[in-house]
């Protein structure tokens, strides 16, 4: 029997056009797929449903719901996540505020080291497991839009070359809020893409 929450997440895809499933199955494994840190850190158990597949303001996407249980913690963390397909591979990184960061640091995998970009803010904590290819990709522009982001919202930004996923840790986005929540990621992650990628000459 379909929970309260499926039921209503259900009536949101039918609003919207897009498609839905309650569970992962359907999809052949989105952790298979999306190869985010926040799904690779040894000892963390997590799982996907609720997932909601469909096309906004131009770009396409998964909506779905992630519950995490950290190694040596009880209680799971749950949280809503937008994954986009960018046009080109992504290294695997994180972005993340930084008054989170080192809360949250056990969440992610342990290959990855901090990168400091020029220009980059105490506000916000940048790692990855390619460090050469986050600098060369992540502009002046980017580093700027990013910090502007995390002034408003703090979300989380994770890219792997399949995807690059948008959430907010601990944050699972409520039925009625839901498309307001797609066209926000969706917005942030044209942003994000169109950034992307060594600075061009003037």
């Amino acid at each position: 029997m379909a929970s309260t929450r499926s039921t209503a997440l259900n009536d949101v895809a039918l609003s919207l056009g897009f498609k839905f499933e309650a569970d992962d199955w359907a999809f052949g494994g989105l952790f298979s797929q999306i190869d985010i840190p926040l799904f690779t850190r040894p000892g963390n158990i997590g799982t996907i449903s609720n997932i909601l597949t469909g096309q906004l303001n131009g770009i396409g996407g998964k909506f779905f719901d992630f519950s995490m249980t950290v190694a040596g913690e009880y209680w799971p963390i749950k949280q809503t996540l937008a994954s986009f397909t960018p046009e080109r591979p992504l290294p695997q990184f994180t972005v993340a505020p930084m008054d989170l960061a080192h809360r949250i640091s056990g969440l992610f995998t342990q290959q990855a080291v901090n990168v400091h970009l020029p220009g980059s803010p105490q506000r916000i904590w940048i790692s990855g497991t390619d460090e050469d290819r986050i600098r060369a990709a992540f502009n002046p522009n980017l580093v700027e839009f990013l910090t502007v982001t995390d002034q408003a919202v703090p979300w989380h930004f994770e890219g792997c070359p399949k995807a690059l996923v948008l959430y907010r840790i601990g944050h699972l986005a409520k039925p009625e809020e839901y498309a307001e929540f797609i066209d926000s990621t969706a917005s942030l992650a044209k942003t994000f893409l169109a950034l992307y990628g060594p600075a061009t000459a003037a």
